[in-house]
């Protein structure tokens, strides 16, 4: 009888070598080469492709590179790594002796598998220290009249106040308070306004509650506004692309969640369109997080949030949840929005109101794919499927 076996990282090789007797020296050889790693290292210098390839397979992995940086018709390529964690440490120690730029890619290397296997750093929250020993749940407060989910509370401080104690009794980590509709071709809403709005509820749910609180927006002014009233977290779905937000969060020393978003909430369904949605996300990240901490903002406050439903379509949100985990290796925490959105709706052919068991589909799914944290509506049933998936994780 045979028995395929699935490992998932280095101590999970070492529980199965330990099953079958293997002496612990044996252990600590064989486990890093069980665990397979494909690396993406982007527009590499086409002679240090050269040199990255040959090394690779001087080592019996793989590398791939484009024909034209063998014909020598381009001067950079993009190279696919294929290996076990075994062969990447000797690769490692072979890239540090070469020129054209492979002793700092080396490093990059280590650091990129390194982030990949384990978790982010700690992130505090306000008086709450998240240190991802489990996934957490961001509970939704929709302060508007016209939310995409049916949720809108307007203007209605005391039945905020008893959702938000319902949210806190099933168990909720974050209570995340936004102020103007996101839904596809909603219009902004005035700065006054929204912090009209948002300020009372922030100030009284920072009261009356133990949980954090999180402002979902992308003006500056609210956003000062709410911290001031308590608000520790800053979820941005321009992803610090407004001018002076960085500078705010930096300031204040406060985390920020950077989503993806193609376009804006007017026309971000209109058409949206990639060449691969999960390589251009990774990209946005990569810049955003650079300016970021150009910016002053500390590398462990930030939060990375795909913008599921956010200027894509059905392909591309199934796309990103698909390959959700790729962003790991970015070392962030991730945060997953997937409740009641739209391409549960299109799947299941369903409302907005019946999309419940859809959005835990999704929820699980993603905590299973690596969500740090996940955003939702319905956080009783939430907190209960994500506890599961967190076991089987």
């Amino acid at each position: 009888m045979m028995h395929v076996k699935e490992l998932n990282d280095v101590e999970d090789a070492r529980r199965k070598l330990r099953e079958i007797g293997a002496g612990e020296k044996g252990v600590d050889i064989m486990a890093p080469k069980a665990i397979h790693r494909v690396v993406k290292v982007y527009s590499l210098d086409v002679r240090a492709a050269s040199i990255l390839k040959q090394e690779m397979l001087s080592l019996g992995g793989e590398a791939a590179v484009s024909w034209g940086s063998l014909e020598r018709s381009c001067g950079e390529t993009d190279v696919l790594l294929m290996a076990t964690l075994k062969q990447y440490g000797l690769l490692k120690k072979k890239l540090l002796e070469q020129p054209f730029g492979l002793r700092e890619m080396a490093g990059e290397l280590d650091q990129v598998l390194s982030r990949y296997s384990s978790n982010p750093a700690p992130l505090t929250v306000g008086d709450e220290v998240f240190d991802w020993s489990r996934t957490y749940v961001m509970g939704v407060l929709n302060i508007t009249p016209d939310s995409f989910s049916g949720d809108g509370l307007s203007g209605d401080l005391d039945t905020v106040l008893e959702r938000a104690a319902r949210m806190v009794d099933s168990g909720v980590d974050l209570l995340d308070v936004g102020g103007e509709s996101t839904k596809p071709g909603s219009r902004p809403v005035p700065v006054g306004e929204e912090m009209e709005r948002v300020v009372p509820v922030v100030a009284e749910l920072s009261k009356k509650f133990d949980v954090p609180v999180s402002v979902d927006t992308y003006k500056v002014g609210v956003a000062e506004a709410a911290l001031e009233a308590g608000a520790s977290l800053v979820n941005d779905i321009y992803g610090l692309r407004t001018e002076g937000m960085a500078g705010l969060l930096a300031d204040r020393k406060v985390p920020v969640v950077l989503m993806h978003m193609q376009g804006n909430p007017q026309d971000m369904q209109s058409n949206p369109s990639y060449d691969s949605v999960v390589e251009e996300v990774y990209r946005f990240f990569s810049k955003q997080i650079d300016f970021a901490i150009d910016s002053g903002i500390k590398r462990e406050n930030i939060v990375l949030d795909p913008g599921i439903g956010f200027g894509k379509r059905l392909e591309h949100n199934l796309s990103l949840l698909r390959h959700l985990r790729e962003f790991k290796s970015l070392g962030l925490p991730l945060l997953v929005g997937v409740s009641r959105k739209s391409f549960i709706g299109e799947l299941l052919d369903l409302p907005v109101e019946e999309r419940l068991e859809g959005s835990l589909a999704a929820a699980s799914v993603s905590v299973l794919k690596g969500a740090d944290i996940v955003r939702v509506h319905d956080v009783k049933e939430a907190v209960r499927a994500v506890r599961v998936a967190d076991s089987l994780r």
